[in-house]
């Protein structure tokens, strides 16, 4: 069996994520704030923007404009002044749970994004914080129903659709994440998570001429963010396009030496260049840099594959095994390195208990009946590993072969029914 269709990849393009907000990034919240009256907090955000491009001429304006009006309210009536009083309120529970927010307590953020969201019902950002917090806490159906809701206040709110965005793009619903993000690049378009995230999308669609483009585009507006050239190697190794995408892990690496998903990264695209020992190397760095990391041993014990190293090949098995026993990928791979070392007995055992532990794996089905064949067309007969020789030697036991219990007609039978019913 070929060890390259046991990659394992789950994890290897990361979650989404938010960047540090750009200068259009601080305009489109700051005109959002604007819009809905909350003039302190669109003057702050204007300044933010203008930190970062101080000749930006609508940020000049926009910060003059919410200027006049914070004046004008100074000199408002006494209803006026009440309406103001019920604004201030809103922002000062909105200020809280943001601070709540940062210090990770998160059910005390809830609470203030709450008070403020009573006291204002049409504060976006308030909604949005709440939306935040929610996410953090993994509610992710509550977190879309909260970034709705602020879409409904102010439909030009674009850090709502890219939030919204990302929760959809969690819960692996990709095509409603890419159209959010979409929406959110037609309000602001020099932003490089927005297209950042849309790449991790169209990823998961397995789109992946479509997520080059979108990483490309996030590395233009953030050229020194490492995952962006990360993920952007993994749309290119999607594509076999592999010495590409180790220049694109070269220029990950030099942003992020210390990052252990751009070693696996630049492994495999080494070993689809079939530079073995090179991809060991990158593999083994790897697990030096977070020997916890389970996926790295996959990846280590197909380059050990790739090199014939069988042995050593399933002593990493082993050592995912210890990782993630309830895993059924690891018993997979440890099965294909049985079945290369003929020991097939060995090998069935370790599809089934890949198969007890995901039933629905077609992959592993075909690979159990492969096994089974072979062992049957050898006679039922399978090859010794080289330990038990020597406990063979001592009981007198022949040490060439080691015969299984020969397993009735009816095991093959059930296995291919199984296999067959799967598929539909």
């Amino acid at each position: 069996m070929n060890f390259e269709d046991v990659e394992y990849n789950n994890d290897s393009v990361n979650s989404p994520q938010e960047f540090q907000k750009t200068s259009e990034q601080w305009i489109s919240e700051a005109d959002t704030y604007y819009r809905s009256g909350w003039y302190q907090a669109s003057l702050d955000a204007y300044e933010q923007a203008l930190r970062l491009t101080p000749d930006n001429t609508h940020a000049q304006q926009g910060r003059s404009h919410a200027y006049s009006y914070m004046k004008q309210f100074e000199e408002a009536t006494t209803s006026q002044e009440r309406a103001i009083s019920s604004s201030n309120i809103a922002q000062e529970y909105y200020t809280s749970g943001n601070t709540f927010y940062r210090l990770g307590n998160y059910e005390e953020a809830i609470k203030a994004f709450q008070q403020a969201t009573a006291s204002a019902p049409g504060f976006a950002q308030a909604y949005q914080g709440l939306g935040n917090t929610l996410y953090r806490l993994k509610k992710y159906k509550d977190a879309l129903s909260i970034f709705d809701q602020a879409i409904r206040i102010d439909p030009n709110y674009a850090e709502a659709y890219y939030s919204k965005g990302v929760v959809l793009s969690t819960m692996k619903q990709y095509g409603e994440a890419i159209l959010a993000f979409d929406r959110m690049v037609q309000i602001a378009p020099y932003d490089a998570g927005a297209y950042y995230n849309k790449g991790i999308a169209l990823y998961g669609l397995k789109r992946y001429e479509e997520a080059l483009t979108a990483f490309e585009l996030a590395i233009r507006l953030a050229p020194n963010n490492a995952l962006a050239y990360h993920n952007k190697a993994k749309a290119l190794y999607g594509l076999k396009r592999y010495e590409e995408a180790l220049f694109s892990c070269e220029q990950a690496l030099r942003l992020a030496p210390t990052y252990v998903s751009i070693y696996n990264n630049k492994g495999n695209a080494l070993y689809g260049l079939k530079r073995y020992e090179e991809a060991l190397a990158a593999y083994e760095q790897a697990i030096r840099l977070n020997p916890q990391d389970v996926r790295t041993y996959y990846n280590k014990g197909k380059a050990l594959y790739g090199l014939r190293r069988y042995e050593e090949a399933l002593a990493v098995c082993e050592q995912a095994i210890r990782l993630a026993p309830r895993d059924a990928r690891v018993y997979y791979n440890k099965g294909n390195v049985l079945s290369r070392l003929k020991r097939y007995a060995e090998a069935i055992e370790a599809y089934e208990q890949a198969i007890r532990l995901d039933p629905n794996d077609i992959q592993m089905h075909k690979a159990l009946s492969k096994a089974f064949y072979s062992f049957k067309s050898s006679g039922g007969v399978s090859t010794v590993p080289a330990h038990a020789m020597h406990q063979q030697r001592v009981n007198n036991i022949s040490p060439s072969t080691v015969k299984m219990k020969r397993q009735p007609f009816r095991r093959l039978k059930q296995i291919l029914s199984n296999l067959f019913s799967s598929r539909h």
